[in-house]
Protein backbone atom coordinates (compact mmCIF):
# COMPACT_ATOMS: atom_id res chain seq x y z
CA UNK A 1 0.00 0.00 0.00
CA UNK A 2 3.04 2.54 0.25
CA UNK A 3 3.66 2.62 -3.48
CA UNK A 4 -0.03 3.50 -3.64
CA UNK A 5 -0.88 7.35 -3.84
CA UNK A 6 -3.01 8.72 -1.75
CA UNK A 7 -5.47 9.40 -3.99
CA UNK A 8 -5.87 5.82 -5.29
CA UNK A 9 -5.81 4.55 -1.90
CA UNK A 10 -8.73 6.15 -0.74
CA UNK A 11 -10.53 5.82 -4.31
CA UNK A 12 -9.97 2.45 -3.48
CA UNK A 13 -10.94 2.21 -0.16
CA UNK A 14 -13.61 4.02 -0.88
CA UNK A 15 -14.86 1.72 -3.86
CA UNK A 16 -14.47 -1.68 -1.53
CA UNK A 17 -15.94 0.18 1.19
CA UNK A 18 -19.50 0.60 -1.12
CA UNK A 19 -19.08 -3.18 -2.28
CA UNK A 20 -18.95 -4.23 1.14
CA UNK A 21 -21.76 -2.00 1.37
CA UNK A 22 -23.94 -3.70 -1.22
CA UNK A 23 -23.02 -6.57 -0.21
CA UNK A 24 -24.34 -6.58 3.75
CA UNK A 25 -27.74 -4.92 1.97
CA UNK A 26 -28.04 -8.85 0.40
CA UNK A 27 -27.14 -10.41 3.93
CA UNK A 28 -23.33 -11.24 3.80
CA UNK A 29 -22.75 -10.60 7.66
CA UNK A 30 -19.36 -11.54 7.80
CA UNK A 31 -18.61 -8.63 6.02
CA UNK A 32 -18.97 -6.11 8.83
CA UNK A 33 -15.61 -6.34 10.40
CA UNK A 34 -14.18 -5.50 6.74
CA UNK A 35 -16.61 -2.40 6.24
CA UNK A 36 -14.92 -1.10 9.65
CA UNK A 37 -11.87 -1.57 8.26
CA UNK A 38 -12.11 0.14 5.21
CA UNK A 39 -14.22 3.03 6.78
CA UNK A 40 -11.48 3.35 9.70
CA UNK A 41 -8.76 3.24 6.74
CA UNK A 42 -10.40 5.36 4.61
CA UNK A 43 -10.75 7.79 7.21
CA UNK A 44 -7.10 8.14 7.58
CA UNK A 45 -6.29 8.67 3.97
CA UNK A 46 -9.39 11.69 3.73
CA UNK A 47 -6.92 13.46 6.23
CA UNK A 48 -4.09 13.03 4.08
CA UNK A 49 -5.76 14.04 1.10
CA UNK A 50 -5.44 17.43 -0.76
CA UNK A 51 -7.20 16.81 -3.68
CA UNK A 52 -10.29 19.40 -3.47
CA UNK A 53 -12.52 17.32 -7.00
CA UNK A 54 -11.97 13.92 -4.83
CA UNK A 55 -12.90 15.16 -1.51
CA UNK A 56 -16.20 16.65 -3.06
CA UNK A 57 -16.89 13.59 -5.03
CA UNK A 58 -16.40 11.25 -1.86
CA UNK A 59 -19.24 12.80 0.06
CA UNK A 60 -22.36 11.79 -1.58
CA UNK A 61 -21.49 7.91 -1.72
CA UNK A 62 -20.22 8.15 2.08
CA UNK A 63 -23.12 10.21 3.10
CA UNK A 64 -25.95 7.57 0.99
CA UNK A 65 -24.03 4.85 3.00
CA UNK A 66 -23.77 6.83 6.53
CA UNK A 67 -27.77 7.59 5.82
CA UNK A 68 -28.51 3.66 5.10
CA UNK A 69 -30.96 2.03 7.85
CA UNK A 70 -28.69 -1.01 7.44
CA UNK A 71 -25.41 0.05 8.53
CA UNK A 72 -26.25 0.51 12.05
CA UNK A 73 -22.67 -1.09 13.41
CA UNK A 74 -20.09 0.54 10.84
CA UNK A 75 -22.53 3.99 10.91
CA UNK A 76 -20.12 6.14 13.54
CA UNK A 77 -17.07 4.97 11.57
CA UNK A 78 -18.85 6.39 7.96
CA UNK A 79 -20.13 9.38 10.20
CA UNK A 80 -16.16 10.05 11.01
CA UNK A 81 -15.07 9.87 7.12
CA UNK A 82 -17.85 12.19 6.81
CA UNK A 83 -16.57 14.58 9.69
CA UNK A 84 -12.81 14.07 8.20
CA UNK A 85 -14.23 15.21 5.19
CA UNK A 86 -16.12 18.68 6.25
CA UNK A 87 -12.48 19.00 8.21
CA UNK A 88 -10.60 19.23 5.19
CA UNK A 89 -12.51 20.71 2.76
CA UNK A 90 -12.38 23.41 5.60
CA UNK A 91 -8.98 23.48 5.39
CA UNK A 92 -8.12 23.38 1.93
CA UNK A 93 -10.68 25.87 0.67
CA UNK A 94 -12.74 27.58 3.64
CA UNK A 95 -14.65 29.06 0.78
CA UNK A 96 -15.40 26.12 -1.33
CA UNK A 97 -16.60 23.53 1.70
CA UNK A 98 -20.02 24.76 2.24
CA UNK A 99 -20.78 24.31 -1.66
CA UNK A 100 -19.35 20.61 -1.87
CA UNK A 101 -21.72 19.71 1.38
CA UNK A 102 -24.58 21.11 -0.13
Amino acid sequence: LTSMTVQDRASGLLSLLMQLNQEHQQQVPENTSRRMMASVLLRRNIAALDNLSLLKEMVQPILSMFDAPHNNQCRRQIGHCLAEICSTLSILAPSDSDDAIK
